[in-house]
């Protein structure tokens, strides 16, 4: 089993915020270098902005707690939704 994790503001004008935006971006980096995060990114759509990542993990356990160590979590600019999802191919 994967995850897929659905990010969204938490509050207002989060794209202002650079520095926080760099370290959550470079956290991200390194799941993926690390071979837990398959891919990630943003999504916008008319006033309905969220991030999406895809961790290749099977303890839900793991992704939580790497969830709650992103920046953009623990600055409070983002919460996250976590879903299972069965990759089918790649």
């Amino acid at each position: 089993m994967s995850f897929l994790v659905v990010m969204r503001p938490a509050r207002d004008g989060i794209e202002s915020e650079h520095e926080m935006l760099e370290a959550h971006w470079d956290y991200l980096r390194g799941l993926h270098a690390a071979g837990k995060l398959v891919v990630a990114g943003p999504s916008w759509t008319g006033d309905d902005p969220l991030g999406v990542g895809i961790f290749d993990l099977r303890d839900r356990e793991e992704v939580e707690a790497i969830v709650a160590e992103d920046p953009a979590v623990t600055s409070g600019a983002m919460r996250a939704e976590i879903r299972p999802l069965r990759i089918v191919t790649r």
